[in-house]
Protein backbone atom coordinates (compact mmCIF):
# COMPACT_ATOMS: atom_id res chain seq x y z
CA UNK A 1 0.00 0.00 0.00
CA UNK A 2 2.81 2.43 0.82
CA UNK A 3 4.50 1.75 -2.51
CA UNK A 4 1.27 2.10 -4.48
CA UNK A 5 0.08 5.38 -2.95
CA UNK A 6 3.37 6.98 -1.92
CA UNK A 7 1.79 7.92 1.42
CA UNK A 8 3.72 7.02 4.58
CA UNK A 9 2.28 4.49 7.02
CA UNK A 10 2.59 5.15 10.75
CA UNK A 11 2.41 2.29 13.24
CA UNK A 12 2.95 2.07 17.00
CA UNK A 13 5.05 -0.71 18.50
CA UNK A 14 5.78 -1.00 22.23
CA UNK A 15 4.83 2.62 22.83
CA UNK A 16 7.03 3.97 20.03
CA UNK A 17 5.87 5.25 16.66
CA UNK A 18 7.40 3.99 13.44
CA UNK A 19 6.90 5.48 10.02
CA UNK A 20 7.24 3.40 6.86
CA UNK A 21 7.92 5.54 3.79
CA UNK A 22 8.83 4.61 0.23
CA UNK A 23 12.50 5.06 -0.70
CA UNK A 24 11.44 7.12 -3.73
CA UNK A 25 8.09 8.78 -4.31
CA UNK A 26 6.56 8.16 -7.75
CA UNK A 27 5.86 11.24 -9.84
CA UNK A 28 2.35 12.67 -9.96
CA UNK A 29 1.84 11.52 -13.54
CA UNK A 30 2.60 7.92 -12.56
CA UNK A 31 -0.25 8.05 -10.01
CA UNK A 32 -2.91 9.21 -12.49
CA UNK A 33 -5.89 6.92 -12.89
CA UNK A 34 -7.56 6.22 -16.23
CA UNK A 35 -11.09 7.62 -16.56
CA UNK A 36 -12.40 5.98 -19.74
CA UNK A 37 -15.91 7.41 -19.43
CA UNK A 38 -14.85 11.02 -18.75
CA UNK A 39 -15.46 12.35 -22.28
CA UNK A 40 -19.12 12.41 -23.26
CA UNK A 41 -18.30 12.63 -26.98
CA UNK A 42 -16.06 11.09 -29.60
CA UNK A 43 -12.47 12.40 -29.08
CA UNK A 44 -12.21 12.98 -32.84
CA UNK A 45 -14.90 15.67 -32.53
CA UNK A 46 -12.59 17.68 -30.27
CA UNK A 47 -9.78 17.60 -32.83
CA UNK A 48 -11.92 19.13 -35.56
CA UNK A 49 -13.61 21.96 -33.63
CA UNK A 50 -13.54 25.29 -35.49
CA UNK A 51 -12.47 27.93 -32.96
CA UNK A 52 -11.93 30.69 -35.54
CA UNK A 53 -15.14 32.48 -34.46
CA UNK A 54 -13.93 32.58 -30.83
CA UNK A 55 -10.36 33.72 -31.50
CA UNK A 56 -9.74 37.45 -31.06
CA UNK A 57 -6.18 38.56 -31.84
Amino acid sequence: MVLETGKPLEIERKGRKLKIIPASVPGKLKRLKVHKDYLKCDPEELVHIDWSGEWKP
